[in-house]
């Protein structure tokens, strides 16, 4: 796995690559709508992957015979593979030789290149030379590279700041996200699993290494879950990935209830884990991956915040919630700007304060009210 510090130094030799060659290439600011080819490239996240979709669909729809590809890591690869409007997905390293063997392979081979990382300097080289266009975003450094960039809002939920790249090509309205795919052996895989549960409430009490500041605190959790599983029809799911263990586990082990549990921490692979969660008739969770996959299936989603801002990130659609209380010093999480802070007061009372003033009483009361029938 890349660490963010190797992630940064590739990006430095990208921009000095990146600045010179694009003063040079004279670059049109009129980009076409109609291209044969598309490329659109996400490297990293999942829940960004996700909010990535309704932009990649709305230009297929603009450019129905075009060849529709994303660039991706094995991170996020199943974001998008299986997608009926993706027809291509190609798959690069973070180190500098997969890269530049993807750029030789590739060199001004797409009509139209279409960046979706909003802090990645190294994307922009990729769309630079292998794309005859390309769009981005105007913050970054190399954004000079870009025939069109289109300005970073941050007061926008960043479905729709990506959103606003397709909007260079004419799509006009987001219409919510786009369901994810999984196979019926997934969905087969799963029903095993929950088969004759109860109703069925997934927690995801974990967060990606950028930023574990995002997470609740455990012992919080543990009482949400012996909270609501008092209701013998409740059946409480854990979901994490093989990282995620060890949170689940402290969680369990504070637990009084020891009984209608499930943990598939590490158990299951993406595609499973989208099964899953679409089958859940409720989802609590971290800022995190399987918050924004929660929203895309449709399922009643609770997304806890701190660090992090639900005005650009909350798990959009009308069944679900965000819970966030400002503090002094929150947000302090700017993806687009690279910055991915450990909490500020670590070591002190002060530590996660903008998580902990999330109360276990709000949480479970607002699981209440998204468990009611509607």
């Amino acid at each position: 796995m890349v660490n963010t510090k190797t992630l940064r130094l590739i990006d430095k030799g990208a921009v000095l690559f990146t600045l010179p060659i694009s003063a040079i290439r004279k670059r049109e600011r009129n980009i076409k709508r109609s291209n044969r080819r598309i490329l659109f490239i996400q490297l990293w996240g999942i829940g960004e992957s996700i909010l990535t979709l309704p932009a990649i669909y709305a230009v297929r729809k603009l450019n129905n015979k075009a060849e529709i590809s994303v660039l991706l890591t094995d991170r996020n690869r199943e974001v998008f593979r299986g997608q009926p409007f993706i027809d291509r997905i190609e798959e690069v390293s973070i180190n500098p030789l997969s890269i530049l063997s993807f750029i030789v392979k590739h060199l001004n081979h797409y009509d139209l290149v279409v960046d979706f990382e909003e802090y990645l300097e190294t994307t922009a080289l990729i769309a630079l030379l292998t794309g005859k266009q390309s769009i981005g975003f105007c913050h970054k450094r190399s954004s000079k590279a870009y025939n069109r960039c289109v300005v970073y809002d941050g007061n926008k939920h960043t479905a729709e700041v990506f959103f606003d790249l397709a909007g260079v090509l004419g799509a006009s309205q987001m219409n919510g996200l786009e369901k994810l795919s999984y196979s019926n052996e997934d969905k087969e895989h799963v029903d095993k699993i929950v088969k004759g549960r109860g109703i069925l409430i997934g927690i995801a009490p974990g967060a990606a290494e950028s930023s574990k500041s995002r997470m609740w605190p455990a012992e919080r959790f543990s009482m949400l879950a012996d909270m609501l599983l008092k209701d013998k029809k409740n059946t409480v799911v854990f979901i994490g990935a093989g990282w995620d263990r060890n949170i689940i586990g402290r969680v369990k082990g504070m637990m009084k209830s020891k009984e209608r549990i499930i943990d598939t921490s590490g158990k299951l692979t993406l595609k499973q884990t989208i099964a899953l969660i679409s089958r859940l008739n409720l989802l609590v969770s971290n800022d995190s991956g399987p918050m924004h996959i929660g929203a895309a299936q449709r399922t009643p989603t609770i997304g806890l915040f701190g660090p992090n801002t639900p005005v650009r990130w909350a798990p959009l659609g009308k069944k679900n919630l965000a819970i966030y209380h400002k503090v002094s010093c929150s947000p302090c999480i700017n993806s687009h700007l690279g910055q991915f802070p450990e909490c500020r007061w670590k070591g002190t009372p002060k530590e996660r304060m903008c998580m902990k003033k999330i109360h276990i009483e709000e949480v479970y009361s607002a699981c209440l009210k998204l468990l009611q029938p509607r």
